[in-house]
């Protein structure tokens, strides 16, 4: 036996475990050693060897041993099923529990039948919460405090979780709030502070979920204050929330009139039906601005709604609205096109231009004084890079920084021939455009296309300009050794 185990640890030692041993060898170990042998160190051999254990023999006579018991379930994860059978100091062992959690096996269900120890592991507590807000009250006393222990139990399958909470936690703005835009029926349990808050309201009730309510998913307005009961943004927020899930609007009049405790003639007179009914319409399409009251296309908000998704439609808004700078703004930035539009002072507004140009070239719509504007040209070709120097005065054809700020990329640019003579013949000027585009060589002084220094700018760029490169370079080697191989080949070069 004494040599049996100085074979079984010479093999552990160097890794040698039953699928590298010669078949007869292994059988012959995995016989020796007994598979139902009490021996411990026989059965840590076993492990590290890869042989087979009996389970019933590990639970009969090692249930306490926690090192055999983790490497037993750590190589057979399905043995798990047996845990049961281990001691309960083992069950309460927070390594086997972990264990056994990351398998998603629990022997308690309930957080308060383990120990302190366990209770106050923050990864074990946080799988239990999730699985049921209500170990949070079991988790310690440290844990309870910490702010993601108290959202885990907010945001648990039910919801359900505040009540359990501490007041401070019931006070916080987004734990509060994570909790009732997940079940409607927990706002009876924020904080008094909490529900008298107007833009705490009107956040969940704009962003509650499918709830979790045994009824329905609308706030109960009577666990807030009398001022906001009755306070008409409240009610109109209600009421868009529902009606966006109903097709019968006196359905949703109603629901919201039994929360409130209105009658029809109070909640008529409060709020403008017609208002809000447009604004629902708009929000989902601005085209359909145009059918609508012209009241209703005289009105602020509902022409930021409908321009900020349909920008053309600032045509069907009135004189008034179609020269105000928030609404012209709002139109030019979902789409330039309104631009064509606009009239008066705006067509001459700055951010107004440099905003409607990224996405549509209003340069063609533009005043021609705006053309001599050089700070305005300068904000357009920042703004964008489509539209090019072309739009230039002549005045301006001279002004490097303009012309610079103006190209668009290789090849797109038109009208070359209008950039000065000056300009042409400034070296400093030619290297900055060939930086962007090299077909200005086409239009370079007769003194600058004796420059190979840029002749080999522009063949960095585009090597099919060989042809336009003066006789004098033709066979220079810096030249040549700019283009490929299959250029070379072309031109004979080889």
């Amino acid at each position: 036996m004494e040599l049996f185990h100085t074979c079984l640890k010479f093999c552990a030692q160097n890794n040698i475990n039953s699928d590298r041993l010669p078949k007869k060898l292994s059988n012959l170990i995995d016989n020796l050693s007994d598979p139902k042998s009490r021996d411990r160190e026989i059965i840590l051999f076993r492990f590290k060897l890869s042989f087979a254990i009996n389970p019933d023999l590990l639970f009969n006579y090692f249930y306490d041993d926690k090192e055999i018991i983790l490497k037993f379930f750590k190589i057979r994860h399905y043995a798990l099923r047996y845990f049961n059978e281990t001691s309960l100091s083992l069950i309460q062992d927070i390594d086997i529990v972990k264990l056994l959690l990351s398998h998603n096996i629990c022997c308690y269900y309930r957080l308060s039948e383990y120990s302190y120890e366990i209770r106050d592991d923050e990864e074990i507590v946080l799988y239990f919460i999730k699985k049921n807000s209500n170990n949070f009250i079991y988790a310690s006393e440290r844990l309870r405090k910490l702010k993601k222990i108290a959202e885990a139990a907010v945001l648990s399958p039910f919801g359900d979780g505040i009540f359990l909470l501490p007041n401070i936690f019931k006070d916080d703005y987004q734990i509060a709030y994570l909790s009732v835009i997940k079940n409607v029926d927990n706002f009876e349990f924020v904080s008094l502070r909490l529900r008298h808050d107007k833009m705490f309201l009107l956040d969940c009730i704009k962003n509650v979920e499918d709830s979790t309510s045994w009824f329905d998913n609308t706030i109960d307005l009577d666990y807030t204050s009398k001022e906001l009961q009755n306070d008409s943004d409240v009610l109109i927020a209600v009421l868009r929330h529902e009606y966006n899930m109903s097709e019968d609007y006196n359905d949703v009049l109603y629901s919201v009139l039994r929360h409130h405790g209105n009658n029809i003639s109070e909640f008529s007179d409060m709020i403008d039906f017609e208002k809000y009914r447009t604004l629902d319409i708009v929000e989902k399409d601005g085209f359909d601005l145009k059918d609508v009251s012209d009241k209703m296309k005289d009105d602020y908000d509902v022409a930021i709604a409908a321009v900020s998704n349909y920008g053309e439609g600032i045509q069907y808004l009135s004189a008034r609205l179609q020269n105000n700078f928030d609404v012209a703004y709002a139109a030019v930035k979902n789409n330039g096109v309104a631009y064509e539009f606009l009239s008066g002072d705006l067509l001459f507004n700055h951010d107004i231009i440099t905003t409607a140009i990224k996405t549509y070239c209003v340069m063609d719509f533009m005043q021609k004084e705006l053309f001599n504007d050089r700070e305005l040209l300068l904000k357009i070709f920042n703004a964008q890079t489509k539209y090019g120097f072309e739009y230039l005065p002549d005045e301006m054809k001279d002004d490097a920084e303009l012309i610079l700020a103006s190209i668009y990329e290789e090849n797109y640019n038109d009208n070359y021939d209008t950039i000065s003579d000056r300009l042409l013949d400034d070296r400093d000027f030619i290297v900055k455009f060939i930086e962007k585009d090299s077909q200005i060589f086409y239009y370079m002084s007769e003194r600058l296309k004796l420059d190979k220094e840029l002749w080999l700018m522009c063949l960095k760029r585009d090597k099919y300009i060989y042809d336009e490169i003066p006789k004098e370079f033709k066979n220079d080697e810096d030249i040549i050794n700019c283009l490929s191989e299959k250029l070379k080949r072309y031109y004979k070069l080889l």
